[in-house]
């Protein structure tokens, strides 16, 4: 049997073994980072975050991490291997299985192992911008598990509960599940489906967190201002190469509905996610897993394929290189920080305090490599900063730094060549003192 491998068998796995590739490239992410550190904080306290331990701007104020499994694997794994260099490997593992699951339910919708590829390759396409170690990446994971549980129809819905308690056990995305959930419930009329998404919303309250997981959601509806400041919360960008193929997912279900294929029914599944995925940019591949399955029923497509020895021969080769990709990517370390988004060595070792204005980026970063004997002044916690902090620090990168810099006692700055802050203080006497291709190093009139 294995000597009748064919080249049709094989579209799936080829285009699943480019998605490795976007794992590829020194480590950017400094979300990751600091959930590193959250996993080491949670490990040394035994028990979950409740209070902020990372920055002086907030300190002790309340604050509940959504992702305390994720952080506490991700913390495992540091101490184990004593790197972070296993963060492409993650990706690849983790982000493959999403895509494969996507894969599993297209296929399962068309029958077409062409037509599975076509619409796996979009899906590898939008999930590339999200290619990266954060907690978010196991929530595409439990939503394309969860997509493909309920197109089995009875066979494994007792796993559902189980599977939103993890969720929410390692991301507040969670709730996406339950409006899956419901929205289905309300499809096929089911009452067992809405029993299940009752029970789930019970079991959510059994985390480590228990009722807190509600606090988690409460503060980030109250802080959702905050999110505009992060460029994933924007509004998509579909006008551009990166994220434009939704657009393509949106035209498939709209021939799907045209032709008769999808049932007045689905619409109620069909129409919340579709808008769901024009509202933001890290929306669009979440709506994505779930669409794909519709919009993968606008054409059938037939593709003539040859047979014999020479065909099975070239599908092995093809085989083999697939998996030598996805190998190569899973064996390769990242080797290095991505010196324009973090501060390096050098330059940090030229401070003179510890309280020195920076982005959230570099926030992140310094978290990860100098808690618990330093903190921060800001990192991408949105829930916990709020608008109001987001909105002071972009007030000083465009040089309205004084109070911002007086509340803090702030005598130094990490600033970027094109923010306008650096040359107000330049004209208000600061000095540079250290400099490379990414940052620069300010230190205030008045000394340190």
């Amino acid at each position: 049997m294995l000597g009748r491998l064919q080249i049709r068998h094989l579209y799936p796995l080829i285009v699943l073994a480019l998605y490795p590739l976007a794992a590829i490239g020194p480590m950017r992410d400094n979300s990751f980072l600091w959930h590193v550190r959250a996993g080491q904080a949670q490990w040394d306290q035994g028990q979950v975050l409740s209070i902020d331990v990372f920055s002086y701007s907030m300190a002790d104020a309340a604050w509940r991490t959504q992702s305390w499994l994720a952080e506490l694997s991700y913390s495992g794994l540091e101490a184990i291997t004593g790197t972070v260099g296993w963060a492409p490997a993650l990706v690849a593992l983790v982000g493959g299985l999403a895509i494969a699951l996507i894969g599993i339910a297209v296929f399962g919708a068309t029958r077409s192992t062409f037509t599975t590829a076509l619409w796996m390759f979009i899906a590898v396409w939008l999930a590339a911008p999200f290619a990266n170690p954060r907690p978010v990446i196991f929530s595409y994971v439990l939503l394309a598990a969860l997509v493909l549980v309920l197109r089995l129809e009875d066979r494994l819905l007792w796993a559902v509960p189980a599977l939103i308690w993890v969720w929410a056990a390692v991301h507040g995305s969670w709730v996406i599940g339950i409006g899956l959930l419901v929205l289905v419930a309300i499809q096929r009329r089911s009452w067992r489906l809405a029993s299940l998404a009752g029970v789930s919303l019970v079991a959510v309250s059994f985390t480590a967190h228990g009722l807190g997981v509600w606090q988690i959601l409460l503060d980030f509806m109250v802080n959702r201002d905050a999110l505009a400041f992060l460029v994933e919360w924007s509004p998509p960008a579909f006008g551009d190469i990166v994220q434009g193929p939704y657009l393509l997912v949106v035209a498939g279900v709209v021939i799907a509905a045209v032709r008769g294929r999808i049932r007045l029914n689905d619409l109620w599944v069909v129409i919340p996610f579709l808008l769901v995925g024009l509202t933001t940019q890290r929306t669009v591949f979440p709506a994505a897993i779930i669409l794909l399955p519709y919009a993968a029923l606008a054409v059938d497509i037939k593709v003539p394929i040859g047979s014999g020895r020479r065909n099975s021969r070239v599908a092995w080769v093809m085989a083999a290189v697939a998996v030598a990709i996805g190998v190569g990517v899973l064996l390769r370390p990242v080797d290095a920080f991505d010196q324009e988004r973090f501060p390096t060595d050098d330059l940090l070792a030229s401070l003179e305090t510890d309280r020195f204005f920076h982005d959230d980026a570099v926030g992140g970063y310094l978290i990860y490599r100098d808690w618990p004997a330093a903190q921060v002044y800001i990192d991408d916690r949105a829930e916990l900063y709020g608008a109001e902090s987001f909105e002071d620090h972009r007030a000083a990168r465009l040089g309205s730094y004084e109070d911002l810099f007086e509340r803090y006692e702030m005598r130094e700055a990490i600033v970027k060549p094109k923010w306008p802050l650096g040359d107000v203080l330049l004209r208000d006497g600061w000095t540079v003192t250290y400099e490379d291709d990414f940052f620069a190093v300010m230190r205030s009139p008045e000394g340190t």
